[in-house]
């Protein structure tokens, strides 16, 4: 049972109205009844309708994979509201059937199964393994090349290969003659052409 009303448009204050037309405009009409949930503290609706909006700019992260985790979200919340919600979304706009919502939701439980074993036993993420993945993703750099240049006939496409500490290149790409082709990679580090 809900403890808190819904405070409809034609009982809402001039600026909760306002606020509501910015909802709506954001969902092409339509007020979802959660707004008029949060209605109820119109200084706490206003900037989080702000903040909803902002975040969920497509940016780095598209619509779509937002969605999915707005899903997750609410499983994991077992919010009843937020499920039906974001399902409905990825089925409307994103063309997800029960059998992909489906396997969201599997994903979800696998993980959460993982996650609930490693907390109790104690699993933490070593200084070994933070190390291995720090040099994995800084000490090595790799920019695709024209193909052909500087390379034997029959190669295949070239690349610039900066190993921080050393000089190397793949096996089978020759320099051309008379050409120096170490160069200065932008982070300093000495490169060389390579396929």
């Amino acid at each position: 049972m809900a403890i808190l009303p819904k405070i409809e448009e034609h009982e809402a204050s001039l600026e909760v109205q306002a606020t509501y037309a910015k909802i709506k405009a954001r969902y092409g009409g339509f007020l979802p009844d959660i707004y008029k949930a949060f209605a109820n503290d119109p200084e706490y609706l206003d900037p989080l309708n702000d903040h909803i909006t902002r975040v969920l700019k497509p940016r780095k992260v598209d619509a779509k994979t937002k969605e999915v985790i707005a899903l997750v979200v609410a499983a994991i919340n077992n919010c009843d509201f937020c499920l039906n919600a974001h399902a409905g979304s990825l089925r409307g706009k994103y063309g997800y059937d029960d059998e992909a919502i489906a396997e969201v939701l599997a994903t979800t439980a696998l993980w959460s199964e993982v996650t609930r074993f490693n907390i109790a036993a104690g699993v933490h993420w070593s200084e070994t393994q933070r190390s291995r993945r720090r040099r994995s993703t800084r000490h090595s750099r790799t920019w695709p090349a024209p193909a052909g240049r500087h390379c034997r006939p029959g190669g295949t496409s070239m690349s610039r290969i900066c190993v921080f500490g050393s000089i190397r290149a793949t096996e089978g790409c020759r320099p051309s003659a008379g050409r120096d082709t170490s160069t200065r990679s932008r982070s300093g580090h000495n490169c060389v052409d390579g396929r």
